[in-house]
């Protein structure tokens, strides 16, 4: 899976080999199109700062592959069961689930593991997520397992989660630099809760692990987790090893594109999209009413 069209290759593909199954976990149109967004988002707008009516004409297309193929002959009872997770984040945290910005983080592998998806996508957050993600071909029976960065529309994308500039306006500029050199030195890096530190010694300083909390069986992290349909899952996480790390170094030095979420952006995509989605309206049609919702935004 290369990009967007080749994930929609993919999950075409596995539906052939598992009729009626869950494959991603996601039953929207909306939440397909929010979880891929991710690598495709900075291809809409073009340099110039308009619309690139090509690259949305693309990935609705292709979101529409991924939606029709994942719905294909799903039980109204795993319909029903993603509707009431939304549903529940809705009422507790007064978003749905695929509203939040935990949504596009990498799910934990309970609905995998337990045969309830094929698939997981999403972002990984910290070095103990990196750790999860690594560990999975080590569990018995997911031994094929692999990982590789999503690309979309766009390749080597990074979430940007914290921007740091100073104006060219301001009259401190000498202690403006002095609070971006704290910001990006190793002691502040070394103390991130979420996201991965620039700093390269505290990148490194990251991964490293207590060595009195690693187990008999050399496990580091161990979970148990469970759903309401009563399925059960027994995870453990290893410490990842010098190669394992600098693969996701190299990664990490290659990601060039980031993703900065535009809000009108994506949920005029999304909001408009829909009704393509669920074949009520052409492509040609969705991307022209997008074009013209986003013409004052944009010159503005």
């Amino acid at each position: 899976m290369k990009d967007l069209k080749s994930i929609a290759d993919t999950i075409e593909q596995l539906r052939i080999d598992h009729p009626g199954k869950d494959l991603l976990d996601i039953c929207s149109e909306q939440g397909i199109m929010r979880m891929f967004a991710i690598a495709c988002e900075p291809a809409w707008i073009t340099k110039n700062g308009e619309i690139d009516r090509a690259a949305i004409s693309e990935f609705l297309e292709q979101s529409k592959r991924i939606y029709d193929a994942q719905i294909d002959g799903l039980s109204s009872q795993t319909i029903e069961r993603y509707n009431n997770s939304n549903q529940f984040w809705l009422k507790e945290f007064g978003t749905t689930r695929e509203e939040s910005k935990y949504f596009r983080q990498l799910v934990n592998p309970i609905d995998y593991m337990g045969g309830l998806s094929y698939m997981l996508c999403g972002k990984v957050m910290n070095s103990s997520g990196y750790m999860s993600l690594t560990s999975l071909n080590k569990t018995a029976g997911f031994e094929n397992t692999i990982w590789a960065v999503m690309n979309g529309q766009s390749s080597n994308v990074f979430c940007a989660e914290t921007l740091v500039g100073i104006s060219a306006a301001s009259k401190h500029t000498e202690l403006a630099e002095d609070f971006v050199k704290l910001c990006f030195g190793k002691e502040a890096q070394s103390n991130l809760f979420n996201g991965f530190a620039v700093n390269k010694a505290a990148f490194e300083e990251s991964f490293a692990v207590d060595e009195s909390m690693i187990g008999d069986d050399g496990g580091y992290l161990y979970f148990s987790m469970s759903n309401e349909e009563g399925l059960s899952v027994d995870y453990t996480a290893y410490p990842v090893n010098e190669e394992q790390i600098a693969e996701f170094r190299k990664c990490l030095e290659a990601a060039v594109t980031p993703y900065l979420k535009n809000s009108v952006l994506e949920e005029t995509v999304y909001e408009t999209g829909t009704a393509y989605l669920q074949g009520r309206q052409s492509l040609e049609e969705t991307v022209s009413a997008i074009e013209k919702k986003l013409a004052l935004y944009l010159a503005e």
